[in-house]
């Protein structure tokens, strides 16, 4: 019997867990982990973004099959309720065990790569599992634009397969991945004037979700439905606009400060009650403020203008991957100084045309409005490989294993595999991952039978195969 059990994995993503490691934040946990595993002897590589290269010599009389490279992302979402006082800098992810399921106190869970990291470390302690040349890569702020893969140097890889432990559907094999960038619109400030009649205007807890995966899930996005409402408004006048959150999430939270001469009350109520109907956990408030220094009316039209029209969602449906989606943008957050309000959204694309036709789109629509469009952040997308004897492999084993087929298909987030396979384009590349709820929201949940069968899977393929 293996030496690497669902014990042994859950151990180490309690431990994974007790150290901050958001995205730009993996020093610690990167530090951690070279140091654990310089001192059991083995080969490790740590580069300037923090990405671990961890080599473990084949078990005896396995040095002659094909080595494998396993790859997890070290960093996690930092997103909390707004009632939560937890610090990602500092504070331990307070996990729940709620039967089957994995959860976390008020801030997302981390199993999004949480699990995948766990799985690979316990195996690099495995002393029984009969494994080729294994090479563990832990790569640093995927969340934030697949950052440590596009900065990995140094480090060449060895193996002849690929497996990325990223995916949140077991029993489905991810064989591409979108590509995408970040667009951030800043709206220079005008000269404010103060007004009376000012309403200040609250939203929390819709329920958000990941940008790609949760993007054709009817999901209600803050900043778009706020813009609904304030369109209809014809004299409004903003003086403040912040919406909190993750460019890569879909929005949760809006908090807004605005007048009107207008009463609007009928309109408040019938958006408000269309939002409720969607979202029964979310909550709103609206309540009057003393006087408060605004924007013109005209200023702040051409914000709404923009909003209105930047169409968060789903773009275009993939033409050769049933249910999967090919184009899609989200607007993350908003956040204003004393000098601008920026505004940062993130494109998706499965095909080159399609994010260039939204990031396009967008810069059109600044422009007409008055802002300034800044894209960064682009990573390539992981194109499907006709030719793939990793997957074919796995897929057998999977078989007989679960005595089913796993589901073939891509995902519309991205994918380090996107990255690397720039890097090294022959290599055939797979990605798994145990069942994950809610990723990048604190409803995050992971199912622990789940992460059970992900394991058994990894185990078969590490042992078979060739």
């Amino acid at each position: 019997m293996s030496d690497v059990g669902l014990d042994e994995v859950l151990d180490w993503f309690f431990r994974v867990s007790e150290i901050p490691r958001t995205s730009g934040n993996e020093k610690t946990i990167s530090d951690t982990l070279r140091d654990h595993y310089e001192r059991k002897g083995l080969d490790v590589l740590q580069d300037e973004a923090w990405n671990l290269l961890i080599r473990k010599p084949a078990h005896a009389g396995q040095g002659d099959r094909p080595g494998l490279i396993l790859q997890a992302h070290l960093d996690m979402v930092g997103e909390k309720t707004s009632e939560s006082c937890h610090d990602f800098a500092t504070d331990p992810i307070q996990i729940v065990r709620d039967g089957d399921v994995l959860h976390a106190q008020d801030t997302a869970l981390g199993a999004d790569d949480g699990i995948g990291v766990a799985i690979c470390l316990a195996l690099l302690d495995s002393e029984d599992v009969h494994h080729p040349d294994l090479e563990i890569l832990l790569t640093t702020q995927e969340e934030t634009g697949l950052v440590g893969a596009k900065a990995l140097t140094g480090v060449s890889l060895r193996g002849q397969y690929f497996l990325n432990i990223d995916g949140e559907r077991e029993g489905v094999f991810l064989c591409s991945g979108a590509g995408g960038s970040t667009v951030e619109v800043s709206f220079p400030l005008a000269e404010a004037s103060h007004t009376d009649n000012v309403w200040e205007l609250r939203v929390r807890d819709l329920r958000g979700g990941h940008s790609g995966l949760d993007i054709d899930k009817g999901r209600i996005n803050g900043i778009a439905a706020v813009a609904v409402l304030l369109v209809k408004i014809p004299d409004i006048r903003v003086a403040f606009f912040n919406a909190p959150g993750k460019f890569n999430a879909i929005n949760r939270e809006v908090h807004l400060v605005f007048s009107t001469q207008c009463d609007f009350s009928v309109a408040y109520e019938e958006w408000w009650k269309s939002i409720a109907a969607a979202e029964p956990d979310a909550s709103a408030s609206l309540a009057r403020m003393g006087p408060a220094a605004c924007q013109s009316s005209s200023w702040t039209r051409r914000l709404l203008e923009f909003l209105a029209s930047a169409d968060p969602g789903v773009r275009e449906m993939s033409s050769s991957l049933v249910g999967v989606v090919e184009t899609s943008s989200n607007l993350g957050l908003v956040e204003q100084d004393e000098l601008e309000m920026k505004i940062t959204a993130s494109v998706r694309s499965s095909s080159a045309r399609g994010r260039h036709d939204v990031e396009t789109q967008l810069e059109k629509l600044a422009a007409q409005s008055g802002g300034r469009v800044q894209i960064s952040g682009s990573y390539p997308a992981w194109e499907y490989q006709t030719e793939n004897p990793l997957r074919e492999q796995a897929a057998q084993i999977y078989s007989d294993l679960f005595h089913k087929a796993p589901l073939i298909t891509g995902v519309h987030g991205g994918l380090e595999c996107g990255v690397l396979h720039e890097k090294y384009p022959e290599l055939p590349m797979l990605a798994l991952g145990p069942s994950i709820a809610d990723a990048h929201t604190p409803r995050e949940s992971v199912s622990i039978p789940s992460i059970e069968k992900l394991l058994q899977l990894v185990l078969a393929t590490v042992e078979r195969i060739k």
